[in-house]
């Protein structure tokens, strides 16, 4: 971390011209040289809804098993270890074979309970799409077709119902002609009683910025008041 926080602050300090595009894109290169992003592929997929929380623990208790068979080695680990696999089978497949015979019980008609048997032997229809228009073009024409709908409806509205919107009310109250600006300790107090929250626009996740405060803080500090004496001048000019 020391390192880290070295290679930040000698970044930082051979920036000509602070900027949040240059104070991201520093940050961004430093962390790309301690910690490179890596893509991981995942496939999207539901959980099975007969998978209830009573086999979740099942499953983790046959994990945690399976562990410490694997880390021990002895027998009597490994006989826990079968126990807890066929008991978490025997759970799934009660409870596969009661939610199919609810699914069929269910079934209203026999036109649903054919379309449950397409859906489970994978045979379902899928929509076609016309085939007397490129594809193309189609979207474009879907999408024209409600933007069409949309504009008459709005050119309608005021002219049907005679609609009249009252002229706006005059503003006399004090008008806002600057922002008081504010000194290092503020941002500082502000940035620390934050809750340790980050999102992926953030160019440094909060949990190593709150590490190394005092060699952000300072470049932080620099551009809210820049930004604000920027916001002054347009108020006083506006």
């Amino acid at each position: 971390m020391d390192i880290f926080t070295s290679d930040i602050d000698t970044s930082l300090t051979q920036i000509e011209c602070m900027t949040y595009v240059a104070l991201k894109d520093s940050i961004k290169d430093i962390l790309d040289k301690h910690a490179a992003e890596r893509e991981i592929s995942v496939k999207p997929r539901k959980p099975a809804p007969w998978i209830t929380p009573a086999v979740k623990a099942a499953k983790q208790k046959q994990r945690q098993a399976e562990r410490q068979w694997r880390k021990l080695g002895i027998q009597v680990h490994r006989d826990i270890y079968i126990h807890h696999r066929k008991n978490t089978k025997s759970m799934v497949v009660a409870g596969k074979r009661q939610y199919l015979n609810e699914k069929v019980l269910s079934s209203g008609s026999s036109k649903e309970l054919f379309s449950l048997t397409n859906q489970l032997l994978g045979k379902e229809k899928k929509a076609t799409l016309p085939d007397s228009v490129p594809c193309d073009k189609l979207c474009e024409n879907l999408m024209s077709f409600f933007v069409d709908k949309i504009d008459t409806i709005r050119s309608n509205l005021c002219l049907e119902n005679g609609i009249q919107f009252p002229p706006c009310e005059e503003f006399h109250g004090q008008i806002l002609s600057e922002f008081k600006l504010v000194n290092e300790s503020q941002v500082k107090e502000i940035i620390l009683s934050s809750p340790n929250k980050s999102c992926p626009l953030d160019p440094l996740p909060s949990a190593l910025f709150f590490q190394c405060p005092d060699v952000l803080l300072p470049h932080i500090f620099y551009l809210a008041v820049y930004l604000m004496n920027l916001k002054n001048h347009s108020l006083s000019h506006s």
